[in-house]
C-alpha cells in the first residue's frame, strides 16, 4: 500500500509523476500558493511572542552561527579639554553573542485507504494541525528565549490580611502571587533606567488571560482611556449627558465651531456619522486583494446619517467646560481639524520653555518656530497632487519654495487616502452638500501663523467652488492659499507669492 505524506517541506501538492524529494521545485504554482496560504492562515494567529521578535536574513553559505556584537556606552566626557591638550582616548568594549541556528518541523502520514474511507477531508484537517503546531512552536521558541532574562521581577504573595512576601524565583511563584499595577509601573521604571527601547512608543506586556484578570479585577486598575476625557467620551455621551473637558479639547471644539461658519459650513466637525460610513467602506476596500470588490456607501443610507449631522446639536458650555451632542446618534470627528491643533499646541509650549528654532512636520502639516540657527528661513513645499514623487520647487513651473518661518504650511489632497471603485478614485474629503468625496481641487494648501486653522481651511476650502474659497482666504489677515485643480492649474491667493524663496 503506498503512503502519502504530507510534510512540512509542501511535498503533498507535488507533481505526481515525480517521486517525493526535499524540495519544493517540481509543485505548481498553483497548489504552492493554496498550501502556503493555508498554512500561514492557520499559524500566524498562534503567534503570541514571536511578533515581538527580530527578523535577520541568514546569508546563503554562511554558516550556522549567528554573532551578535554589543558596544557599550562609553562614559561622559564631562571634563573640560584644555586647548593644545589632546584627551586621552577611550576603549571600545563589545560584548559578543552568538546564536546556532536550528530547524524545526513535523509531519503526518496519509494512507490512500485513509483518503478513500475517512468521512473528514484529511488534508484540510492535517494542515490545521500541522500548522497549529508550526506557530505553537514558533511562538514558544520565543517565549523561552525571553524568559531567559535575567532582569525580572515577581508577583509577591498576597495573604488574606493584603501582607506581601517577596518571591525571588519561578518556582516560588503560586497561586497566591497577584499581578497588580504596581508591577507593570515598576517594571516601566526598570526599562526606563536601563533605556530599553519601546515598542513603538511604548513598552508592552503579554498576560496570560488569567493574570490579565487579576490585574482588570484589582482596585488600582483603570483603562487607558479613562484617565483622560476625550472626543470618544463626548461621543459615548451622546444624548445622555454633558461631559467635562480638558482645556485644550474645548478650544479646539471651539476653534472648529468658529470654522464653521468661516468656511460656509464646509468645516463640520458633526460629520462623524457619515465619516464613519466612508471609512468602514475604505478599510474594507483596503482588505480586498483586487479593486473589483470595492464598493460605494448607498445615498439612502448616507442620507440618513446625514439627518445628524447638524452642528447646532453640539452645545459648548464655557462656563461649565462641558460639551453635550443632543443628538443620541451624532458623532464628532475632529480628523479635519485635530492633528493641526495639536501640531500647534506642542509648538506654543516648546516655545514657552524657550526654544526658538525648529520645524516640525506631522504628516502633511509643517510649522516652523522662528528662523533657522543661523538666521535664514525655514521653507518648505507642496507636494504634487499629480505625481506624489516630486515637489514643487522653482524649476518645476508651478511654484516656488515657500519662506515660512513662524508660519505653518498644511495641505489637504486628493492623492493619500483613497480607495478605488470602477477605475475612480474616492478619497477622504466629504462634501457635506454631496456626501461624497468633494470634486473641486486635487490639492489645497493654506499658509498662515496657526497650524490648526489652517487644518480646518485646507478641508472647508477643498470642499466648496474657487471663487468661494477665493472670497474666504482673501477676507483672512495672515492667511495665503494655493490650489491644484483636477486640469492641473495653480490658482493662488493675492499675496501667496510675497512668500515665495527668492
Amino acid at each position: 500500500m503506498k503512503n502519502y505524506n504530507l510534510k512540512m517541506d509542501l511535498q503533498l501538492f507535488a507533481d505526481p509523476s515525480a517521486s517525493l524529494q526535499n524540495t519544493t521545485g517540481t509543485m505548481t504554482n498553483e497548489m504552492k500558493t493554496f498550501y502556503e496560504k493555508r498554512l500561514i492562515d492557520q499559524a500566524e494567529p498562534r503567534l503570541v511572542h514571536d511578533q515581538f521578535a527580530d527578523y535577520y536574513p541568514v546569508p546563503q553559505n554562511g554558516g550556522k552561527t549567528i554573532e551578535f556584537r554589543k558596544y557599550d556606552s562609553l562614559p561622559k566626557a564631562d571634563t573640560p579639554l584644555t586647548e593644545g591638550v589632546t584627551p586621552n582616548g577611550q576603549t571600545l568594549n563589545v560584548t559578543t553573542i552568538t546564536s546556532d541556528l536550528h530547524q524545526y518541523g513535523g509531519w503526518t502520514p496519509l494512507t490512500d485507504v485513509l483518503q478513500m474511507t475517512a468521512i473528514d477531508n484529511n488534508v484540510v484537517q492535517a494542515t490545521r494541525v500541522l500548522a497549529s503546531q508550526a506557530g505553537r512552536t514558533m511562538d514558544s521558541i520565543t517565549r523561552d528565549v525571553l524568559a531567559g532574562g535575567t532582569n525580572v521581577i515577581y508577583a509577591p504573595k498576597l495573604s488574606a490580611d493584603g501582607t506581601e512576601t517577596a518571591v525571588t524565583s519561578r518556582k516560588a511563584l503560586d497561586k497566591s502571587c497577584t499581578l497588580t499595577p504596581k508591577l507593570f509601573f515598576q517594571a516601566a521604571a526598570q526599562l526606563g533606567a536601563m533605556n530599553a527601547d519601546p515598542i513603538g512608543d511604548s513598552y508592552i506586556a503579554i498576560i496570560h488571560p488569567y493574570a490579565a484578570y487579576d490585574l482588570k479585577t484589582c482596585k488600582e486598575f483603570i483603562e487607558a482611556h479613562k484617565y483622560v476625557t476625550n472626543v470618544k467620551t463626548i461621543n459615548d455621551n451622546a444624548g445622555k449627558a454633558p461631559v467635562e473637558v480638558d482645556d485644550r479639547i474645548l478650544s479646539m471644539l471651539e476653534l472648529a465651531d468658529q470654522m464653521y461658519a468661516t468656511t460656509n459650513g464646509k468645516l463640520n466637525i458633526a460629520m462623524g456619522s457619515v465619516l464613519n460610513i466612508w471609512h468602514n467602506y475604505r478599510e474594507a476596500a483596503e482588505a480586498t486583494e483586487t479593486d473589483a470588490d470595492n464598493k460605494l456607501p448607498g445615498m439612502d443610507e448616507l442620507e440618513a446619517a446625514a439627518q445628524h449631522c447638524d452642528i447646532n446639536n453640539v452645545i459648548i458650555d464655557e462656563d461649565a467646560k462641558t460639551v453635550y451632542l443632543a443628538d443620541p446618534d451624532m458623532r464628532l470627528d475632529v480628523g479635519s481639524v485635530g492633528k493641526g491643533y495639536a501640531v500647534e499646541m506642542v509648538c506654543q509650549a516648546a516655545e514657552a520653555r524657550g526654544l526658538t528654532s525648529a520645524l516640525v512636520s506631522v504628516g502633511g502639516n509643517l510649522r516652523a518656530i522662528g528662523t533657522k540657527p543661523d538666521g535664514s528661513q525655514w521653507t518648505g513645499g507642496v507636494e504634487n497632487p499629480w505625481n506624489a514623487s516630486d515637489l514643487y520647487t522653482a524649476s518645476s513651473m508651478l511654484s516656488g519654495a515657500i519662506n515660512m518661518s513662524d508660519m505653518a504650511l498644511v495641505t489637504s489632497g486628493d492623492y493619500q487616502r483613497y480607495f478605488v471603485v470602477d477605475g475612480k478614485r474616492y478619497h477622504h474629503l466629504i462634501d457635506p452638500d454631496t456626501l461624497f468625496p468633494s470634486t473641486y481641487f486635487n490639492g489645497v494648501t493654506v499658509l498662515c501663523s496657526d497650524s490648526g486653522l489652517a487644518d480646518c481651511l485646507t478641508t472647508g476650502l477643498f470642499c466648496q467652488p474657487l471663487e468661494d474659497g477665493l472670497k474666504i482666504v482673501e477676507s483672512l489677515d495672515g492667511v495665503e492659499a494655493m490650489w491644484c485643480t483636477p486640469d492641473q492649474q495653480i490658482i493662488t491667493s493675492s499675496g501667496w507669492d510675497a512668500h515665495l524663496k527668492n
